[in-house]
């Protein structure tokens, strides 16, 4: 019995380092995907300037429909937790940082709508 696990063991072993013959290939889908990914996007939206406190403390712009973008160089006259503005921006990809938080973005142009409910969160930066 034990002989008869041994072997069964050592099969088992042999079969999980067995590799594929097969190349491994990306299907068009998967390189449309990444293709759509690395293209720079222009953008036109409105939302509010929210101060988020994790990951160092940094200003997103957030809109009514769920989307989030992390403002890249956003001057200092808009960073005011709660302005309401009207942004025109262009994606930046294959951008990374540290806050991960929504979608990298290069203003363009920022409009201010609405500074009646601007809060006293870190309006310092």
């Amino acid at each position: 019995m034990r002989r008869t696990l041994c072997w069964l063991f050592v099969g088992l072993l042999a079969a999980c380092q067995a590799q594929s013959t097969q190349p491994v290939t990306a299907t068009k889908k998967e390189v449309d995907m990444k293709n759509d990914a690395n293209k720079v996007q222009k953008l036109k939206f409105t939302g509010t300037v929210k101060y988020k406190s994790f990951e160092g403390g940094f200003y997103a712009i957030d809109t009514a429909d769920g989307g989030k973008y992390h403002p890249m160089g956003l001057s200092q006259e808009h960073r005011r937790d709660g302005l309401i503005v009207e942004v025109e921006a262009q994606t930046v990809p294959d951008l990374l940082t540290i806050q991960q938080y929504g979608t990298p973005i290069k203003i363009l142009s920022i409009k201010v709508l609405d500074d009646s409910q601007i809060s006293n969160k870190d309006n310092r930066m």
